[in-house]
């Protein structure tokens, strides 16, 4: 993710849960609402059924891995089920 660029996402599905950890840079993630701030080597773990936003907070760029879990009685992706903005 570019320097001090931002990108606000949709709730996903009902029960989906997001695993984040930051590999390099500073991130600036709000949840419901409320900031959380994470640099290399931090991680979290949130509700991705709300919205929510991922924030470069540095002048270098982001790198950070996402792992989204839906939940196991969520449609598959060949039921339409996933992917979701």
């Amino acid at each position: 993710m570019g320097p001090q660029s931002f990108e606000e996402v949709e709730p996903h599905a009902p029960g989906t849960r997001e695993n984040l950890v930051v590999v390099r840079g500073k991130l600036g993630i709000r949840i419901c609402g409320e900031l959380h701030c994470l640099s290399a080597g931090d991680a979290i773990e949130f509700p991705a059924d709300v919205a929510h936003e991922y924030r470069n907070e540095g002048d270098e760029l982001l790198h950070f891995y996402v792992v989204r879990a839906r939940p196991p009685d969520s449609p598959s992706p060949a039921q339409g089920g996933f992917p979701h903005p």
